[in-house]
């Protein structure tokens, strides 16, 4: 898959693994506590940043003139900053956006994706451009059928049976949703429960 395989491998290990601290799926219905103290930094700095994680992305595919693939906090110099994955032709742009300001910066151009992947790699990146759900709006979703909190990190997912965005939703007090939206529909759940017929970005 090009979310473990080639984002974080073909592209310096930038784009790694969705799991956080390579945790894997445990607590019930999708949520859970982030352990370490950095991630908790993380949910801290997401929840009281002024500029949205949705807000966030729309800035770095304006300034990179493309389309996100995935959104992270990062620590940066000392300061937390969203960092964002954007496809732009033939190049993956990281852009860095202030949380505070919204003010945002191209930082790393890796280009020649043509040459990095596959066949069957190129067919899920173009998939994942062409999904009528971006991430900004997954992101959207998620968090609208969390019920509150914001994204603390986001990226495509391909199980071979659905395509869509893992978004992982921080909440006051610790606790992590990490719901599934679908690239098609636009519609969220919560990891480990089946997918509902019903209203966009619904839960129950």
């Amino acid at each position: 898959m090009i979310r473990n395989r080639i984002l974080s491998a073909a592209l310096a290990g930038t784009l790694a693994a969705f799991t956080v601290g390579g945790a894997a799926l445990a607590a019930p219905e999708g949520q859970r506590q982030r352990g370490s103290t950095e991630h908790q930094t993380e949910a801290a700095a997401v929840l009281g940043a002024r500029i949205a994680p949705a807000d966030a992305v729309t800035a770095a595919e304006r300034i990179a003139s493309g389309r996100a693939v995935k959104l992270s906090m990062e620590h940066e110099n000392g300061a937390r900053l969203y960092e964002v994955r954007v496809a732009s032709g033939d190049q993956m742009v990281t852009v860095i956006i202030d949380p505070s300001t919204g003010a945002g910066r191209a930082i790393e151009n890796q280009g020649f994706l043509s040459r990095l992947l596959d066949r069957a790699d190129k067919d899920e990146l173009q998939a994942m451009l062409q999904a009528s759900t971006t991430l900004g709006q997954a992101i959207a979703a998620a968090e609208h059928a969390a019920g509150s909190g914001r994204a603390v990190e986001a990226s495509w997912e391909d199980d071979g049976q659905a395509h869509g965005y893992e978004v992982e939703v921080a909440r006051e007090g610790g606790s992590v949703t990490k719901l599934f939206v679908d690239a098609a529909s636009g519609q969220a759940r919560v990891v480990g429960q089946p997918a509902l017929n019903g209203n966009r970005g619904q839960v129950r």
